[in-house]
């Protein structure tokens, strides 16, 4: 994947979970992993496994426009 697509990734994260009101925190405990991972992420020093992709989009009530424009399938899945 280009790095456009993880820098995009990066910002969507962060702008999801502030959305939705949660702290890294309070998403790393989602999740099931450490706050410090998540904050690697959304500062683009990880790219994030398939399986957290695949956890993202169970845990996560994500709408289909934050989705489809930003190449996250519901399931976590990175689309083309």
């Amino acid at each position: 994947m280009e790095d456009a697509t993880w820098n995009d990734f990066r910002g969507w994260l962060q702008e999801v979970r502030k959305r939705q009101g949660l702290s890294q925190e309070k998403l790393a405990e989602l999740m099931g992993c450490t706050q410090n991972y998540i904050w690697r992420l959304e500062k683009g020093e990880r790219c994030p496994s398939k399986e957290f992709l695949r956890l993202l989009g169970h845990e996560l009530p994500l709408t289909a426009s934050e989705t489809a424009t930003d190449h996250i399938s519901p399931h976590g899945r990175i689309l083309p």
